[in-house]
């Protein structure tokens, strides 16, 4: 049964991804880009050093304050490494991974103003069990590795069709918070890269 969120606003996630979007907006500039490159850095590690080999990566390409992944993005596909953006589907409502050859050529501004495959460009969509690592965004998580996203369910959709698959976000220091509210749907990322 996949979940169904957003059946009714949650008043204290809608006002700590208020409050938590301000507080990322109002990082410094260099702060967020030295930020930013740090976290490219450790995420690099992260692959080098893993105990299994990690041959595809799904990611996000990053939109405003948001951790900056469009340098990691290329670097990933500078290591010949299979590299996916999500593609948001409206009917139904979910995510699919589109593999890209290069970055930010043959994408293009999805709804939501975040850049995604071309789906004539970019046609082949990978199955979960293809993918050995999915990076994910959010506002807020919390130490346990509970996320709060943007309100929109795409990628809590998405999550229980990789539950093989280590799922990690991206954040800068300060949208770490003591607890994230759940729902029952809600499932903790293996891991936060700050």
């Amino acid at each position: 049964m996949s979940p169904a969120p957003h059946a009714e606003p949650n008043p204290l996630k809608q006002e700590l991804r208020r409050r938590m979007q301000e507080a990322r907006k109002g990082l410094d500039p260099t702060v967020r880009a030295a930020g930013s490159a740090s976290i490219r850095r450790h995420a690099l590690r992260l692959i080098d050093y893993s105990l299994r080999p990690i041959e595809t990566v799904a990611i996000y390409a990053s939109i405003g304050a948001e951790v900056d992944t469009h340098g990691l993005i290329g670097d990933l596909l500078a290591r010949r490494l299979c590299v996916a953006l999500p593609l948001a589907l409206h009917q139904p409502r979910r995510l699919e991974m589109r593999a890209i050859d290069r970055f930010p050529q043959g994408l293009r501004r999805g709804d939501f103003g975040i850049l995604e495959p071309e789906p004539l460009r970019h046609a082949q969509a990978l199955r979960p069990e293809d993918l050995d690592l999915l990076i994910v965004p959010g506002v807020a998580f919390d130490r346990l590795g509970n996320r709060l996203g943007y309100g929109a369910g795409y990628i809590d959709r998405y999550l229980p069709l990789v539950r093989h698959v280590p799922v990690v976000g991206l954040a800068f220091t300060r949208q770490l918070v003591d607890a994230v509210p759940l729902a029952p749907w809600d499932r903790p990322e293996d891991g936060i890269i700050c």
